[in-house]
């Protein structure tokens, strides 16, 4: 989980890290724009990876609480 989308962009699509998303799978779970997510999604499938976005619900008090909401979705694969 990072602060945002250059952060995200940062440490998963250098030419070092690219080099190893070929048949993984990307949980995203930051909160980033839409656009942003979805250029993410597009860098990692052009490396042969596939990308979910499962961004949280909550904060300190409910990770405290044991209450934090994980969403998870998809933009599913592109042809």
């Amino acid at each position: 989980m990072l602060s945002d989308a250059a952060a995200i962009a940062e440490s998963i699509l250098s030419d070092a890290a690219k080099n190893h998303l070929a048949n993984r799978t990307i949980i995203q779970m930051g909160t980033i724009a839409p656009t942003e997510s979805l250029s993410i999604r597009d860098a990692v499938s052009e490396a042969g990876g596939e990308y979910l976005e499962a961004p949280v619900l909550g904060s300190i008090p409910q990770v405290k609480t044991g209450e934090l909401i994980v969403m998870v979705g998809s933009y599913g694969r592109q042809y």
